[in-house]
């Protein structure tokens, strides 16, 4: 069976390019420029753009790599093979940190919240308040 073949993908830093954060950046960083890229090129938002659909792409697997612990050090070592980014899915929570803040934490609860109904944004002259239902349902 012949081994992986490992692959320099484009520059060193080719994905850290696309995203547009530097090679010392933070997983937290990361994952905040993924979502900002993504969001400008998703293809819903430009139907019929094969140039964002490509952008959309190429973000989609630069954050599927920096945004997994493992396979960035293995990127940043040079050592990255294509089936190391074939066999990957898109990184889980766990992958994207090593250990979580308390603010990141804080964010957690408020998606769960907001997920389920309990929690609502307003804006209010340029400030964004946020309102919590702790209506629990129970009848006293």
């Amino acid at each position: 069976m012949a081994a992986a073949q490992h692959v320099k993908i484009k520059a060193p830093t080719a994905y850290y390019d696309i995203l547009k954060v530097s090679p010392g950046a933070t997983q937290s960083q990361i994952k905040t420029a993924y979502y900002k890229q993504s969001f400008i090129y998703h293809p819903d938002k430009n139907p019929g753009s094969k140039e964002a659909t490509q952008r959309f792409s190429e973000i989609s697997e630069a954050y599927t790599v920096l945004g997994n612990i493992s396979l960035r050090r293995k990127y940043d070592r040079g050592i990255l093979s294509q089936s190391d980014i074939r066999s990957a899915g898109r990184p889980s929570s766990k992958e994207t940190t090593s250990r979580s803040t308390g603010s990141q934490q804080f964010f957690l609860s408020i998606q769960t919240l907001h997920k389920y109904g309990k929690l609502k944004l307003y804006m209010l002259n340029n400030t964004r308040f946020l309102h919590l239902s702790l209506y629990t349902g129970a009848v006293m």
